[in-house]
């Protein structure tokens, strides 16, 4: 497959190596044809390339700034099954990454890979809604989201994938997109599918 980097945000081909608009490098790829295999995720009967998540509440019913949904989020009690143990906590958000960039460039994690066969999951703990906000800002000026292994207010998770089961329903995105079956459920599966190659600069 290739891409031509005319999206809201572009996070897929940034990681690939694609600037936004970059039409002549996008063809140009084509007669290349150099390509990297890129890991294809799946939640529930879903799939998805650069990250999915929860946290806002109800996100097809009213479209808010950031602030407004950071404000609206609340605490979810989530039991976490993965691979090699079983989890549990209050969360505010996750997002699990595949790629490192999410919402026009913010960073998850600079390890974060999807070329290889781990998922990073960030589950942030409940804590004060403006040092949320804070970190999310800082993320959009190229800092992680989670500074450091130290940073107790997330928890991060390495896995090939794993069932999230929560006390009350939560609306899981795809790659910025709400699906009809993942609103309002209270358990996810989420797991490496499959890979597909695609046309790259790098």
């Amino acid at each position: 497959l290739g891409v031509l980097p005319f999206g809201t945000c572009n996070d897929f081909a940034r990681f690939l190596g694609l600037k936004k608009g970059g039409v002549s490098l996008g063809l140009e790829l084509v007669e290349r044809a150099e390509t990297r295999t890129i890991k294809i995720v799946r939640v529930n009967h879903r799939y998805f390339l650069n990250n999915c998540g929860f946290g806002r509440i109800e996100p097809a019913r009213k479209k808010r700034t950031a602030w407004g949904d950071i404000r609206g989020m609340k605490p979810v009690h989530a039991r976490l099954y993965g691979d090699n143990k079983v989890q549990e906590g209050d969360f505010m958000m996750m997002v699990c990454a595949n790629a490192p960039y999410f919402s026009g460039g913010l960073h998850f994690w600079k390890g974060s890979d999807p070329t290889d066969s781990l998922l990073d999951f960030f589950f942030v703990r409940k804590m004060n809604k403006l040092k949320l906000m804070t970190k999310l800002l800082l993320a959009k000026g190229g800092r992680p989201l989670q500074s450091s292994l130290q940073d107790s207010s997330i928890l991060k998770i390495s896995d090939s994938g794993l069932v999230l089961k929560t006390s009350a329903p939560i609306w899981m995105m795809l790659d910025g997109e709400l699906y009809p079956d993942l609103a309002a459920i209270q358990e996810a599966t989420i797991g490496i599918a499959g890979e597909c190659r695609f046309l790259a600069p790098r």
